[in-house]
C-alpha cells in the first residue's frame, strides 16, 4: 500500500459479508482517520432501524467531517457518502 496524504476520506462498499468493516478499518488505522460503520448509523437501541430522514441525517453529520473511512452499502444513504469522498475507486474481486 502506498501512502497518499492527499487522502483523507474513503467509501468502502460491498456485499453483505465482504469483509467492507475489516477494509474500512484497516484503512482508517493507516490513514490515521476516524473509522464509521454505517451500519452503526443504521440501527438504533434495541436493533430498531432508523428512518429514512433520520439515517440521511445522521450519515450528513458523519460526511461532514473532514477526515474519515466508512463501509456500508445501503442505498439509502450511499448517494450522501458518495458525495465526498477524495478518490473513488473501485475493485471487482478480479485481477
Amino acid at each position: 500500500m502506498v501512502y497518499d496524504p492527499r487522502v483523507k476520506r474513503v467509501l468502502v462498499v460491498g456485499t453483505t459479508g465482504s469483509g467492507k468493516t475489516t477494509v474500512a478499518s484497516i484503512l482508517a488505522t493507516y490513514l490515521g482517520v476516524p473509522h464509521v460503520e454505517f451500519d452503526g448509523l443504521h440501527w438504533k437501541l434495541g436493533w430498531v432501524e432508523a428512518d429514512t430522514e433520520e439515517l440521511r441525517a445522521r450519515v450528513r453529520r458523519v460526511c461532514a467531517g473532514r477526515t474519515r473511512s466508512s463501509c456500508g452499502r445501503s442505498s439509502r444513504i450511499l448517494g450522501i457518502a458518495l458525495g465526498t469522498p477524495s478518490r473513488s475507486r473501485t475493485h471487482d474481486g478480479g485481477a
